[in-house]
């Protein structure tokens, strides 16, 4: 699952609304060449949803992040590791990476 964060995500951040910052998102997956279809499944929660259930105590709670199930994508051999990497330039993250770096 890759995550950003809703309100600070690499370039996405200097997008003025959240409709500008979908939009970008949207079109870097798209730039990207990962998007299976037009439409695009966001999952979007809180802090104090991860608090609640990962017991992590260091989390703001008022945090807003969206991820997207890397299965939603057309993630291939042929373009897997230069989406590794570049996931990083929006603020990408990986969900287990972000839990397990909270204690």
């Amino acid at each position: 699952m890759i995550t950003v964060r809703i309100a600070a995500a690499g370039f996405v951040k200097t997008a003025t609304s959240l409709s500008e910052r979908l939009n970008r998102l949207y079109n870097w997956l798209n730039n990207e060449g990962v998007l299976k279809s037009e439409r695009l499944t966001l999952y979007t929660y809180t802090g104090q949803e991860l608090k609640n259930a990962f017991g992590k105590k260091r989390i703001r709670t008022e945090e807003k992040l969206m991820s997207i199930f890397l299965k939603d994508l057309d993630i291939n051999e042929s373009n897997k590791l230069q989406f590794s990497k570049d996931r990083l330039q929006i603020g990408g993250r990986w969900l287990d990476d972000i839990v397990g770096n909270i204690s």
